[in-house]
């Protein structure tokens, strides 16, 4: 191999370590959270209980009138424990994270018993 050739294999994968860096960089940087996203939680009483609705910019994002999670369709026991869970949601949402609850998140509301 001459010089030239190797001058120009090391340019090309110094070139190619750079560039796929810069991708991964852009990728994976903190996402900043969703300052100028009007989201609002909103409580309401169903045949079964409670629910919550989350509406960003005023539109419906999430519906959510039982219970997630539990093997039974039921709404929330309270107006507060659907209030605390829809909270939880919205924090994961400001935050870029899926916005999905655990039995645990439930329980620490009072959507659940222990």
């Amino acid at each position: 191999m001459t010089k030239i050739t190797k001058v120009a294999i090391y340019l090309s994968l110094l070139a190619f370590v750079v560039i796929s860096g810069w991708i991964y960089y852009l990728n994976h940087e903190k996402k900043a959270p969703l300052i100028e996203e009007k989201i609002t939680l909103v409580c309401f009483q169903s045949k079964s209980g409670w629910g919550y609705r989350i509406n960003i910019n005023n539109k419906t994002y999430i519906y959510q009138p039982i219970i997630p999670v539990i093997a039974t369709q039921k709404g929330f026991p309270s107006e507060e424990a659907a209030e605390k869970t829809g909270e939880i949601v919205v924090e994961k949402l400001k935050n870029h994270e899926a916005p999905i609850l655990t039995l645990a998140d439930l329980q620490s509301t009072g959507a659940v018993k222990k």
